[in-house]
């Protein structure tokens, strides 16, 4: 397509977006003024950060390889701008004022850059789509909108709530690394949520929410940039699709998660490792993916996956000794980049890498009990550990997963595209498909024998999503132009159906739960009427920040989703509430916890009945016997809501 068509396309798409927004605004106010400006000035904030990361990235790496190019330098960008947060955190100096300077000397540095990627955009050109593309990117569109209203909606997510955004919350509105003792997320490595701080910091939480957006499309582009390194760019953009449509991307729960977060990095290091096979180990590309390596580390400790399968590219990308080399000079860089976790741990909880090690490293709040409680609820996931059940398993995860805190189904399936596409990539003999495909599996083994969480599995799923692409491509090396065409509409008819079939797809597409977050985006809902229907422990909260004081100290049982609480709190880091209940039975009676919590400068306490009734069972009798003596005898009853009560400590 032609710049001339290109540009009618783009002034067709503006008029029709102001069209909707008159339309919407006749009948009510499409986001009340006030959300608006919010939204506006966060959109902005986020283009800024994605701006001056890529920027940046493309002043280290060199100019890119169109849009698909430019995702790898993004990726360095924002590694650096996340260890920068970290730095800025550990001085105390995690200040809207002195980002926004740290990034407009960034973007001054980077001008050229900037003019370069502006340049870019304006003399783009829209590619000629026959019918099948056209189709698979008006799935894509589809999808894009379904996790822009996810972004859009106030945040519920579970884990986003304790510790995901939770944590960047903290430090942004206390300016430092604020000391969580309690909270052990916020003492393992926590790169993702570094980033989460910096544009928390700018644009607080829907500007978090839409960065959250920026990465899913980030990653999608990173999946069609990595599949062009193998094949055309119909199966190319068709690997891209098959990843944006999963059902995880496109569940709200996992709103502002990590894992997609390292997806990103994880694809777009690959494609800076295998672009060095043609342009050689040197040093301009060796570092930045040092630094990504050593980035992911920093996200979580499972990332050692990924940096296995940089390491795999490395080795089998050139001459053994030159590889060896390489190899060397990037674990060495990497291991810089991750240190100041292992500093901030061994200074903040006494365990360089806390919670792991705990037999070695005398941490605080954890011990080998809770530790071997936490790997026997991750290893408890699933549907078993049998040889039968490990070879079951890819059917399994795309036929039979369920969402929703189902555990024992995997929390989450797998589009079934995946297990139809990917076994045709066998059937190519190239080198660097045989390295993919050893990264895939090494990913999915790492994650069979571990916790079986599908979540997890994301960094992975992008990798197969490639292979799809790929064994799309070999199919049609190997039938006819017309076979083919019939093959893929096939393919592109049964996605389509899941919607109707699986309610995986029917939930975010068609159903109840994408309804449900509408009227809040469009502004015919308040957000304090959704977060109070959605959120069971929302209700109390507002109670409390309404009526008690400020250094009020809140201790939560059987409730750890602090995000909406302003007032200082213990919360477990868990719903299992491990650290609660070894805090419980340590304690021997109810009379020493009430004096435990007392003397911990504690004045409230908040019980979730409800989850108490579900993860009580878990535990010794008697030390729920001592629990329940101290609510019902030691504690005065204040204000009851939705099963959550809050009391004084008497």
């Amino acid at each position: 397509m032609n710049g001339k068509r290109s540009g009618v396309l783009v002034a067709a798409i503006w008029v029709i977006l102001i069209w909707v927004l008159f339309v919407v605004h006749q009948q009510k106010p499409f986001i009340q003024e006030g959300h608006t400006i919010d939204f506006a000035r966060s959109l902005l904030a986020v283009l800024a950060v994605f701006l001056v990361s890529t920027s940046l990235g493309l002043r280290i790496l060199g100019s890119g390889r169109g849009a698909t190019g430019m995702l790898p330098a993004c990726a360095v960008g924002l590694a650096l701008l996340g260890l920068g947060t970290l730095a800025l955190g550990a001085l105390g100096a995690i200040r809207p004022y002195i980002i926004w300077i740290l990034l407009a000397v960034l973007a001054g540095v980077s001008y050229r850059q900037i003019t370069f990627m502006l340049r870019r955009l304006v003399s783009a050109t829209i590619p000629d789509f026959g019918v099948l593309e056209t189709t698979v990117t008006i799935v894509m569109i589809a999808a894009t909108i379904v996790c822009l209203i996810n972004c859009l909606a106030p945040l519920t997510a579970n884990d986003a709530l304790v510790y995901h955004l939770n944590i960047p919350r903290i430090y942004a509105s206390s300016g430092e690394l604020f000391r969580l003792p309690h909270n052990v997320y916020a003492n393992m490595p926590h790169n993702g949520e570094m980033l989460y701080t910096l544009v928390y910091s700018v644009a607080g939480e829907t500007g978090a929410r839409v960065f959250y957006l920026f990465l899913i499309i980030g990653a999608a582009g990173a999946v069609y940039g990595l599949a062009r390194r193998f094949v055309e760019r119909r199966p190319a953009l068709f690997a891209a699709s098959i990843f944006f449509v999963q059902p995880l991307i496109l569940d709200h729960r996992t709103v502002c998660n990590i894992d997609v977060v390292l997806a990103f990095f994880y694809v777009t290091a690959a494609v800076i490792a295998l672009d060095m096979w043609k342009r050689g180990m040197g040093m301009r590309r060796l570092v930045p993916l040092a630094v990504l390596a050593g980035f992911m580390l920093g996200v979580k400790y499972t990332a050692i996956v990924p940096c296995l399968g940089l390491i795999l590219i490395l080795l089998a990308g050139r001459p053994k000794r030159a590889g060896f080399r390489a190899l060397v000079a990037t674990i060495l860089i990497a291991l810089v980049v991750f240190v100041p976790w292992i500093i901030k741990n061994e200074g903040f909880m006494g365990n360089p890498f806390y919670p792991l090690m705990e037999t070695t490293f005398d941490g605080q709040n954890w011990d080998t009990v809770q530790g071997s409680q936490l790997i026997g609820w991750q290893r408890g996931m699933g549907m078993g550990r049998g040889v039968t059940d490990y070879l079951l398993l890819p059917l399994n995860i795309s036929t039979r997963g369920k969402p929703g805190l189902n555990y024992s189904r995997f929390d989450g399936t797998m589009t079934p595209i995946l297990l139809m596409l990917v076994p045709l990539a066998l059937l190519s003999r190239r080198r660097r498909t045989t390295v993919l495909i050893v990264m895939a599996a090494i990913g999915f083994v790492f994650w069979a024998v571990t916790s079986q969480q599908l979540r997890f599995l994301i960094p992975s799923i992008a990798l197969l999503a490639v292979l799809a692409g790929v064994g799309l491509s070999n199919l049609s090396n190997r039938v006819g132009s017309k076979a083919f065409g019939a093959v893929l509409i096939l393919i592109i008819l049964i996605e389509i159906s899941t919607l109707f079939v699986s309610d995986q797809y029917r939930r975010p597409f068609l159903s109840s739960s994408f309804a449900d977050r509408l009227p809040v985006v469009t502004g015919l809902e308040t957000r304090k009427a959704y977060l109070e229907r959605s959120i069971q422990s929302f209700t109390m909260y507002d109670y409390i920040n309404r009526t008690l004081p400020e250094h009020e100290r809140i201790f939560m049982i059987w409730e750890n989703r602090g995000y909406y609480l302003e007032r200082p709190y213990f919360a477990d880091s868990f719903f299992e509430a491990s650290a609660l209940m070894r805090i419980v039975s340590r304690s021997g009676d109810a009379e020493a916890l009430k004096h435990r919590i007392r003397g911990a400068g504690y004045s409230y306490v908040v019980v979730n009945g409800l989850l108490g009734e579900v993860f009580s069972r878990r535990y010794p009798p008697e030390d729920v016997a001592v629990l329940d003596d101290l609510i019902e005898n030691h504690l005065k009853p204040l204000h009851t809501t939705n099963r959550l009560t809050l009391y004084s400590i008497e």
